[in-house]
């Protein structure tokens, strides 16, 4: 089953500086969103943007590139990422075909498309799939993307403010699959300039 994903991409992040950082350059060839991407260039793409970035240059390049992206222009995007989520799910749920939706960070660029596979192949309506990257001290460590079953999207769509769903798998634990992998690509995510270096 490919599920379609909605790719959070509308955020400010004030850690990385005044620069934009889903415009940093990873490669001299490819852009920190356009890394994170590719993993899901087979499947339909709601992309969940600030109202300013309509008519972006950069935003029809990107287009061009990943035909199935859809972008989504978010006028709540500045109250957080559980806003932008919920604002996103709901204008794009019509569209949405499958039993369940894979939620994407826009700022993770070595995730693999194997890791991908392995949430959703395990994804259902009623259930709630999420890497967990196990650690040596025995702890996990929770990655992405996550698969949103079908029966808790109301409650995405209820979000508010910088909240993105943890308070949703906090009320329904009995429903969380923790997909134990060794594979720390699931949740290397870039917050500040610096972590460019280990690309």
């Amino acid at each position: 089953m490919t599920l379609p994903v909605i790719l959070l991409a509308a955020g400010c992040s004030r850690r990385f500086g005044d620069a934009d950082k889903r415009l940093a350059r990873i490669s001299p060839s490819e852009t920190l969103l356009e890394a994170s991407l590719t993993p899901f260039s087979d499947r339909s793409i709601h992309l969940a943007l600030r109202l300013s970035d309509r008519g972006a240059p950069w935003l029809d390049a990107l287009c061009a590139r990943f035909p199935t992206v859809q972008p989504v222009f978010c006028t709540r995007s500045e109250q957080g990422m559980g806003a932008t989520l919920s604002e996103a799910l709901s204008r794009s749920e019509a569209k949405l075909d499958k039993d369940a939706v894979l939620v994407a960070l826009g700022d993770m660029p070595s995730l693999t498309p194997e890791v991908v596979e392995r949430v959703e192949a395990s994804a259902g309506a009623l259930n709630i799939v999420r890497p967990w990257l196990l650690r040596s001290n025995g702890a996990g460590l929770p990655g992405h993307p996550v698969a949103w079953g079908r029966a808790f999207w109301p409650a995405l769509k209820g979000l508010t403010g910088d909240n993105a769903g943890k308070c949703v798998i906090a009320a329904h634990p009995e429903v969380l699959v923790r997909l134990e992998m060794s594979d720390p690509r699931a949740c290397h995510d870039v917050d500040r300039p610096d972590a460019l270096r280990r690309y």
